[in-house]
């Protein structure tokens, strides 16, 4: 019991101590680079653009520094869904893609009913 109240105090240490952290705002601030999605596009309409947004070394750091002390505590917590792709390491699109295609293969090979909804989001125009 006594070794259980300890961890748990060093557990709210850590999470004060990251919490106390204060970032110069010097470190919050980024050049934002507009780029055409397509080519040929109107470049004065800022739909047609995705933002590219370029930080300091320093603020990247300390971003995978806070993301090194939060991502082992978020991931035994369980708020990860089974099938969440993102922020997961060896996880990207392509392995999101590749479980999405084996699944329906599988499913068709088995004359089971599939049903594969994609919905995408477009900007205004």
């Amino acid at each position: 019991m006594i070794e259980a109240s300890k961890r748990e105090e060093k557990r709210r240490q850590k999470v004060t101590h990251l919490s106390a952290v204060v970032i110069p705002s010097s470190l919050k601030h980024g050049r934002v680079t507009p780029l055409l999605k397509q080519p040929g596009l109107d470049q004065t309409d800022m739909a047609n653009c995705r933002t590219i947004t370029n930080l300091s070394t320093m603020s990247k750091i300390l971003e995978k520094l806070a993301l090194c002390r939060l991502q082992p505590r978020v991931m035994s917590i369980g708020n990860f869904g089974e099938f969440q792709s993102a922020y997961r390491a060896g996880h990207s699109t392509e392995t999101a893609l590749l479980t999405v295609t084996n699944d329906v293969v599988t499913f068709a090979c088995d004359r089971l009913t599939t049903v594969l909804l994609s919905l995408k989001g477009k900007g205004k125009r």
